[in-house]
């Protein structure tokens, strides 16, 4: 259960420092009340000057309102810049996210801007709005573009839409893209049509609205101004908080309500039924449900909302407790159905004296031949030894042949794949290489290089924090590689760089993206990659529980969030101490693992996770089509599935650390 709130307070227009005066005490009030999100109104620092004219016409500017202008100019703020450093102190102190609507300066020009600031990071976002509103060109710049970010934090992944942005169907749609999940809504339209715009959103997104709306009065305005914004110059309020359902779970509230309530607190109940709900928008399927991670709630949520109005200003804070919200991803339409199927027994017939370590990577070519790669054949002492063996099964699972005998490169192996023409790749952890073997298997190319023995201080990579910037066509505990289909290479790199690098058919070295972090295209272990007909990538981002999608020139598509409940209660961890409920990264429910992606016309997408160790099927949107398994040591059951490899639908390869071996999985979805 998590509280958040919105501030429906108006600024000190042309007083910067005294509207800040007035924000401070209510982000006290609101961390003091529990909230973990705070959403403050559209233009609060800087002002938003309703009715001004600014003495222009078209053609034509007064004296008297270009020194307005320049008063107003000297009231915005600069980001980063003083102001900015007292709220992100604000945000750390109270353990609070802000979600703050400002005029910035920069250089020349002003801009309608959003900020978004959390007790870790401080300023992690901002995002200028777009396209100003009518007569609002006059003072505020366009936005570019460029910033139109949803971004992931502890408490789930924040979108901003400033005023009329909710307006912009694309707008929408991009942030819907990418997961949003409590949908920041700034404003200063106090009209009650907004309210159903707000509740379209939420409906529509399958997210909670948060809309904070500026209450301005006359006394709010300088005395030598308040006849210039006139009657016009009042904004009235009418915050409100929504939930993914479109009902309205806090306000809406405006001036005339708060000051019937004469300064005291003015409070709203209700309760939401957990139930399915579905939507269709532009070209994805959302399909989500109000419940939590680990199966359904209970059958009605308790949503409080507390509106408090802070004595002598027209402001107060809207309270909401949202069950469930700190789950980071949404369920299905309906419920998730398991996939039976059987696993085939003694598949891979390995010689009498040879057997498998733990299987990294498993793949299979045109032929049906099935490739593992395993670290077995260690050599060397007890610790730091080299660990990474290649063998060659038939269909039927008959041994053939080992592949690269003591190859120099390998140490320590993580993933094996097969291109279109047959062609061998193996990624190794431990010398931070990727090897392309033909068909026949001799070595045909070699990426990255593996440190020099004799060289003082050789030994394993250094996870410092913050990682040294990557060098082109070196890697640091690369993980995989995938195709598009004119041949370019992309390879996840991997533990450290945290990026993904593209080299053409013939190895040259095109371009890497990606960084470490947690936002849109930033990775915490890429572990797995895999691409689709169309050439969009798919990247496992484990440590981030997520999976990235990005177009062949990495520009970043979307996210998918894997989010199907299970019986807690029930599950078995494969090894080690069980997750703790609201575990996040690598052992997280759904944090992905393994990728895999079928051929043909219709393709899809399956994943795995560690906890509590099942196989999900996907559609290329990410709507989870179905689950199976669980962990364990028996068959059907996987101790951390490493590599997945799906020449068909309804045939899965999977190798698995824990267990040391690779099964054979058959589907029977019809059954």
């Amino acid at each position: 259960m998590m509280k958040v709130a919105v501030a429906q307070v108006g600024s000190v227009l042309f007083d910067t420092a005294a509207t800040l005066e007035r924000v401070e005490p209510l982000c006290r009030k609101a961390a003091g009340a529990g909230a973990r999100l705070l959403v403050l109104p559209e233009a609060l620092i800087g002002g938003y000057p309703k009715g001004m004219t600014f003495g222009a016409t078209v053609g034509n500017r007064t004296d008297a309102g270009r020194d307005e202008f320049l008063r107003y100019s000297k009231a915005a703020i600069v980001c980063p810049g003083s102001e900015t450093e007292m709220l992100a102190g604000w945000a750390k102190e109270l353990n609070l996210h802000l979600v703050v609507g400002v005029v910035e300066r920069a250089g020349g020009t002003l801009y309608c801007a959003s900020l978004l600031f959390t007790p870790e990071g401080g300023l992690v976002a901002k995002h200028r709005k777009l396209m100003p509103t009518g007569t609002e060109r006059l003072i505020w710049g366009l936005g570019d573009g460029s910033d139109m970010q949803v971004v992931e934090t502890e408490i789930g992944r924040i979108g901003m839409a400033i005023c009329w942005e909710n307006y912009m169907p694309l707008y929408r749609q991009h942030l819907y893209e990418q997961g949003v999940q409590i949908w920041c809504a700034p404003t200063v339209d106090s009209r009650e049509i907004w309210q159903a715009s707000m509740r379209h959103i939420a409906y529509e997104g399958r997210c909670f609205v948060l809309s904070a709306c500026q209450v301005v009065t006359k006394e709010d305005w300088p005395e030598d101004l308040r006849e210039a914004g006139g009657s016009a110059g009042e904004i009235d309020g009418r915050s409100v908080i929504v939930s993914p359902l479109g009902r309205v779970l806090a306000g809406p509230l405006n001036g005339e309500e708060l000051l019937r309530g004469g300064g005291s607190i003015w409070m709203w109940r209700g309760t939401t039924t957990g139930r399915m709900c579905s939507v269709s928008s532009g070209r994805r399927d959302w399909t989500r449900l109000s419940r939590s991670r680990y199966g359904w709630s209970s059958t009605k949520t308790l949503v409080e909302g507390i509106a408090m109005r802070r004595f002598g200003l027209a402001g107060a804070v809207c309270l909401a407790m949202m069950f469930g919200l700190v789950a980071r991803g949404w369920a299905q339409e309906q419920a998730v159905p398991e996939i039976p199927f059987e696993s085939a027994p003694n598949f891979l017939k390995l010689p009498a004296n040879m057997s498998l370590g733990e299987a990294a990577g498993v793949a299979v070519n045109s032929k049906g031949h099935v490739f593992v790669f395993s670290r077995g054949n260690t050599t060397g002492p007890a610790y730091g030894a080299a660990a990474a063996q290649l063998l060659e099964f038939a269909p039927d699972g008959t041994y053939l042949r080992e592949i690269g005998h003591n190859l120099y490169a390998w140490s320590f192996a993580h993933a094996v794949r097969v291109d279109k023409q047959d062609n061998i790749w193996v990624a190794d952890k431990g010398s931070d290489m990727v090897i392309k073997f033909t068909p026949e298997g001799r070595v045909a190319m070699v990426f990255g290089r593996k440190q020099e023995a004799s060289d003082e201080g050789t030994g394993p990579v250094k996870h410092v924090r913050p990682p040294l910037p990557p060098v082109d066509g070196m890697f640091r505990q690369v993980t995989d590689m995938t195709w598009d289909g004119v041949g370019n290479t992309y390879i996840s790199d991997g533990y450290i760089n945290s990026r993904v690098a593209k080299v053409d058919k013939d190895g040259k070295w095109l371009m890497s993206f990606g960084e470490p972090g947690n936002g849109p295209g930033q990775f915490n272990t890429p572990h797995s990659i895999v691409a689709d007909s169309a050439g969009n990538i798919y990247v496992a981002d484990r440590g981030n529980g997520r999976i990235q999608v990005f177009d062949g020139d990495g520009k970043f598509l979307r996210q998918i969030k894997i989010d199907v409940p299970f019986d807690y209660a029930k599950a078995t961890a494969a090894i080690g101490k069980k997750p703790a409920p609201d575990a996040t990264g690598t052992q997280a429910p759904g944090s992905p693992w393994a990728l895999c992606i079928t051929n043909g016309p219709k393709q899809v997408i399956y994943a795995s996770d560690a906890f509590p160790g099942r196989i999900y099927k996907l559609s290329l949107d990410g709507k989870v089509l179905g689950v199976l398994g669980e962990s364990g040591k028996q068959l059907k059951q996987f101790g951390w599935i490493h590599e997945m490899a799906c020449p068909t639908e309804n045939v899965i390869y999977v190798a698995e650390l824990l267990n040391w071996r690779v099964q054979k999985l058959i589907l029977h979805p019809e059954k």
